[in-house]
């Protein structure tokens, strides 16, 4: 758990403004003594992961300058990766301005800007990708962010059909793989089609997006997807986009 290295120190850590406050101990069990500092930089970037986790940007700020590091993390999960997948703006604003890492966690299956389009924080997207964010990183299922955008429910198209909309405005110019495949051959094309999301099929034929790849496992393209799933209207448009 979070908290755990340091629960021995009984220090109540909860979602209150005051949780954020580092208050030295007046004394250590006896297996804390001689490594106060270590404990004290414990619980500063415990906090900083907390406050970074509830989006409290005055908290981040005022951890970081007290010490706290900005590329805290547990667990492989960085402040920026809690803060950007909640979508809380302001604090990844603040995070990014004292150096946080922008792709910790890309080498592991994970990053911000994953997390950020899994959510459909588009607004948060849009600022990573203005620091660089990789937009190459992959998850587990070698998924991209355009892919994880790009596959969503219809029920919540609004949110992720701007997130996609972002990706591609930003990230044309700063290495976006717009026809990167997945682990099962799915493009983000492939996935918008199966999940019937008709702006965003309109937006990746409109960036260019290939409809000719085919899945590994059943062979189909985008146009099978959105035909065996009965979006008529989307194989049209996949149709009329090959002429």
């Amino acid at each position: 758990m979070l908290y755990s290295k340091i629960a021995v120190l009984s220090l109540a850590l909860c979602s209150s403004a005051g949780a954020f406050e580092v208050q030295e101990p007046q004394s250590l069990p006896e297996a804390f003594r001689g490594a106060q500092e270590d404990v004290l930089q414990q619980i500063k970037d415990a906090k900083l992961l907390q406050a970074a986790t509830h989006g409290d940007d005055k908290a981040v700020e005022r951890l970081i300058l007290t010490g706290a590091h900005v590329d805290a993390e547990e667990q492989g999960v960085s402040a920026l990766m809690w803060a950007s997948g909640n979508g809380s703006t302001a604090a990844v604003r603040v995070l990014l301005q004292y150096g946080a890492c922008v792709n910790a966690g890309a080498s592991s299956n994970s990053s911000a800007l994953l997390r950020a389009a899994e959510a459909g924080h588009a607004e948060v997207v849009g600022i990573l990708i203005d620091h660089e964010a990789d937009l190459k990183a992959r998850d587990f299922w070698s998924e991209t962010a355009l892919h994880v955008a790009a596959k969503k429910s219809p029920d919540l198209d609004r949110e992720f059909t701007q997130t996609v909309k972002v990706l591609l405005e930003k990230g044309r110019s700063k290495g976006l793989a717009l026809n990167a495949r997945d682990s099962q051959g799915y493009t983000a094309l492939m996935a918008a089609a199966w999940g019937g999301r008709r702006e965003t099929v309109e937006d990746l034929l409109r960036a260019g997006a290939d409809a000719t790849p085919a899945a590994k496992t059943t062979g189909e393209r985008a146009f099978d997807l959105a035909i065996r799933k009965g979006y008529v209207d989307i194989a049209e448009l996949i149709a009329l986009s090959a002429r």
